[in-house]
């Protein structure tokens, strides 16, 4: 495609891909399947895609959405997508697109703060947008892709039919025009629109051919939309295999390698989880992608294992490409799985962070000290020197310069350079290694301070991560009496042979051994981690946070209280818990380390006390019943049969208000109403149960 990287509306580059390759297959849509079982898909040339997307743009301008008119695009990937965003940015109309899978409250945010004129959707989007009133004061014109319901408006496809078929004047913009608005997921903070001008996206374009060597007539499999959107500028088919884009989790690894050897495709662009779970199918099947030249990962930093069982499956000399990047800057840097699994993987499992590679060419990278404050000014001054872990700020032609209208978010996520040009604060810490290679060291918010020190998690978490047992950790921090406790959240294989006590010894006696570590000293079990709406691959650490912070136990919110308040009045006071307080220990409250399912170790911690606080249980929303069973069922009985062989006299039981919420709301009740009679959750049920062996075991002997 010569001449592609002089354009500044990357629409242009559909076009000389129409003219140089008119037959060749520009996107390719999974369609449901054809009576034999074997995959259907929909199909558009380049010259289709061309011609297509001129006739809707002159559909779009004679409704009156033309250069300028914010409009949402609320499409799933298909042709209808991928016409309409060439469309719009033909005609220079600006696309809003958000995420779906950021939720309902954060949609009708970020839709509002938008103030589109226009909506362009699937009938569920309007459906949500009438009944939610997403836009409801600005939008003026609606389209429906699909069958249009109860509200007004035009269909894609009456529009289509009435358009001319005369090729469209595609815009000639002000490189500084906005091109489109692109809300981030808010996995890592606030939803916030990117404003991303032509140049930038032209440069994104050039940028990605140029990094990863892209050539005209390569097929991608497109597993991330807004990748996919840039396969035919790039001269690349997008094939979108059978999934939805929103919840790649859960994602039919067979649909995708059946995708994958259908179209024999050359790239695959996805997210670690894609790549984890493409790579164990393909193992599992003794499948191989022969015809792949590059996989590329991006959104969080893919595992060790992961990589190396995907490059298992890769053809001699081909490896995964890890991409370093953000809605606001992409690409910032790479590195190939070759270099990883046989260099930097052992630093990264000693804690020394996660390589990303050396910066792209024309983009650049510093490390400058952490504030949480806006930086007024930029300055090389700020720099950090060679090894000194700081925040990662870029500048570059791939680098966006605003939020749409956020100053405040602008301000505190860009530094003037005074040329009209800025540094983008990527919101990671990390550090340059002596050979010029950026090292990612996890999220500048997700860093624990506390009185000793700064902990941050990815340098902490991959030293536990090495463990057989271990699926993914996660550290945060923890308020104590005014004091920060750094929590290492732990999710352990599933099925491993592991109990959480010798888990628990072998995990702190690795965090002793290791710098990085040897302050943490509370572990804790979690069935499964929240994360991300867009990868789910980044994990939710602020959710957790919140989840340890309530986690009960002589360590936890209400034990740790219990504890201290008992102290203040003189009283000895031992914790019995799964992991180590200092903040407690510091005050003089002795502390022994064990499982309420442990009959033994619950022995252990109530020998020679005269009254007990049971506060410790199971939390969460989800999980399997055994493991509620076994903390707070059996871990109660543990504890009751521990008073009365003991000689405790008495017995205080931490119940929950979730004994008796079934499936019913209640307002105005009291403890009268009695338990529930069916349980959504086995919380509830598990502690009802557990409050009922505690009510029975009272006597003269044991008070309860």
């Amino acid at each position: 495609m010569t001449g592609a990287v002089d354009h500044v509306n990357v629409a242009a580059f559909l076009g000389d891909l129409a003219a140089s390759q008119p037959d060749g297959l520009a996107v390719a849509v999974s369609n449901g399947r054809n009576p034999d079982g074997t995959a259907r898909y929909a199909e558009l040339t380049a010259l289709e895609l061309h011609r297509r997307s001129d006739r809707i743009a002159h559909a779009l301008v004679s409704i009156g959405i033309g250069p300028g008119v914010r409009t949402v695009l609320m499409v799933t990937p298909s042709l209808d997508f991928f016409s309409l965003t060439f469309a719009m940015l033909k005609v220079g109309a600006i696309p809003v697109m958000v995420d779906p899978g950021m939720g309902i409250k954060n949609l009708g945010a970020c839709l509002g703060e938008a103030e589109p004129e226009a909506f362009i959707g699937i009938p569920k989007a309007h459906a949500a947008r009438v009944l939610l009133g997403w836009a409801r004061q600005t939008v003026r014109t609606n389209v429906t892709v699909g069958h249009r319901l109860f509200w007004g408006g035009h269909t894609l496809r009456d529009l289509e039919a009435t358009a001319p078929h005369d090729p469209f004047p595609i815009l000639q913009p002000d490189p500084e025009q906005t091109a489109a608005i692109l809300f981030t997921s808010g996995s890592t903070g606030v939803p916030k629109g990117v404003v991303t001008p032509f140049r930038v996206f032209a440069a994104q374009v050039t940028a990605l051919r140029e990094v990863y060597g892209i050539r005209p007539g390569e097929r991608d499999l497109a597993t991330f939309p807004l990748f996919a959107l840039f396969g035919p500028a790039l001269g690349m088919a997008s094939v979108v295999p059978d999934m939805d884009a929103s919840r790649p989790a859960d994602a039919d690894p067979q649909r995708l390698f059946e995708a994958f050897r259908d179209y024999e495709c050359t790239n695959l662009f996805a997210s670690p989880t894609l790549i984890d779970k493409l790579g164990r199918y393909c193992l599992d099947q003794e499948l191989h992608l022969t015809s792949l030249r590059r996989a590329i990962s991006a959104g969080a930093p893919a595992s060790n294992p992961a990589l190396e069982r995907f490059q298992r499956c890769l053809p001699d000399g081909i490896e995964v490409l890890t991409s370093y990047g953000a809605t606001e800057a992409l690409p910032v840097s790479s590195l190939g799985s070759r270099t990883i699994l046989q260099e930097t993987r052992q630093l990264t499992d000693r804690g020394a962070g996660v390589c990303v590679g050396r910066p792209a060419p024309g983009v650049e990278v510093r490390i400058v000290p952490i504030h949480d404050e806006p930086i007024p000014s930029w300055s090389e001054k700020l720099t950090l020197s060679q090894g000194e872990i700081g925040e990662i700020v870029v500048r570059g032609a791939v680098v966006t310069h605003t939020y749409f209208r956020r100053p405040e978010a602008t301000k505190l996520a860009k530094i003037p350079t005074g040329n009209g040009d800025v540094w983008h604060r990527m919101g990671d810490v990390g550090y340059f290694d002596d050979r010029g290679r950026l090292w990612m060291c996890g999220r500048k918010g997700h860093r624990v301070t506390t009185e000793r020190g700064t902990l941050f998690t990815i340098p902490c978490e991959a030293v536990f991560n090495v463990h057989p047992a271990v699926r993914r950790s996660a550290l945060v921090g923890v308020s104590r009496a005014g004091d920060t406790i750094p929590v290492l959240c732990v999710e352990r294989v599933a099925g491993g042979k592991h109990d959480a006590e010798g888990l628990t010894e072998e995990l702190l006696a690795i965090a002793k051994r290791n710098r990085h570590t040897q302050e943490i000293t509370t572990l804790l079990f979690h069935d499964s981690f929240p994360v991300d709406v867009r990868h789910n691959a980044k994990i939710f650490r602020e959710k957790l946070a919140v989840w340890a912070a309530r986690v009960t136990g002589a360590g936890g919110f209400l034990g740790g209280a219990v504890a201290r308040a008992l102290k203040a009045r003189g009283d000895d006071v031992r914790g019995f818990s799964r992991g180590d307080h200092p903040a407690l220990a510091a005050q003089g409250i002795e502390q022994i380390r064990g499982s309420v399912a442990d009959p033994d170790a619950v022995a252990r911690a109530v020998q020679g006390m005269d009254v007990v606080f049971h506060a410790a249980a199971k939390v969460a929303a989800g999980g399997a019943r055994k493991d509620f069973y076994e903390t707070n069922v059996t871990g109660t009985e543990n504890v009751v049969t521990a008073c009365r062989d003991l000689s405790v006299g008495c017995l205080v039981y931490t119940s929950t208000p979730a004994v008796t919420f079934g499936t019913n709301d209640l307002e105005g009740v009291d403890e009268s109403i009695g338990y529930a009679d069916h349980f959504e959750a086995y919380y509830g049920e598990s502690k009802a149960e557990a409050e009922r062996g505690v009510l029975a075991a009272a006597s003269d002997v044991l008070r309860t």
